[in-house]
């Protein structure tokens, strides 16, 4: 039977689309490994009304660019969906980016989420900040490519040296 089947969140032709890209473009053993990685998904509920739409097209996508680290994507997407990470603050900002990474990290895709999920930990990204920070983060996949990992981790260093501060309104 597929696991994919028994997923909440998605509708049942969601379900068949997710996971026949994930067959598409997966060896045998990885496809196991996207199966547990989608069962996870299933029991943590993460899928959400709110979420849900802009996490279709993700994991649909997803495949064609991770290859056989598709499930190590989903993973690191089920740490970034547990609470505290996304708020109503910054939910507006943080799909595009999510949607955006695998066209251009390909099979460092999970790495890269890996680095986002670090930058949205508590601290880095403030009120006062976080404008100037989310457009610094939505610009970084097209310009380093297969990179985001590390240009994600030098802005974290660079945020924890207060070395990017917002701009005052000067006159």
């Amino acid at each position: 039977a597929l696991i994919v089947s028994s997923l909440t969140g998605f509708t049942k032709e969601q379900k068949k689309e997710i996971f026949e890209e994930v067959r598409k473009y997966r060896s045998h053993s990885s496809l196991q490994k996207a199966e547990e990685s989608l069962q996870e998904i299933y029991k943590s509920n993460l899928i959400t009304p709110q979420n849900q739409e802009a996490l279709f097209i993700i994991f649909k996508e997803i495949p064609q660019y991770a290859e056989n680290y598709t499930y190590a994507a989903y993973d690191s997407i089920i740490n970034l969906l547990k609470p505290g990470l996304i708020t109503e603050a910054n939910r507006e900002q943080i799909f595009p980016i999510l949607k955006e990474i695998p066209k251009y990290a390909g099979i460092y895709i999970p790495e890269a989420y890996n680095s986002f999920i670090n930058l949205l930990k508590p601290g880095l990204i403030t009120q006062t900040n976080q404008e100037q920070i989310f457009t610094i983060i939505k610009e970084i996949p097209q310009y380093a490519g297969a990179a985001i990992p590390e240009a994600y981790e030098s802005l974290i260093s660079l945020l924890k040296l207060n070395l990017i501060t917002p701009p005052t309104n000067q006159e």
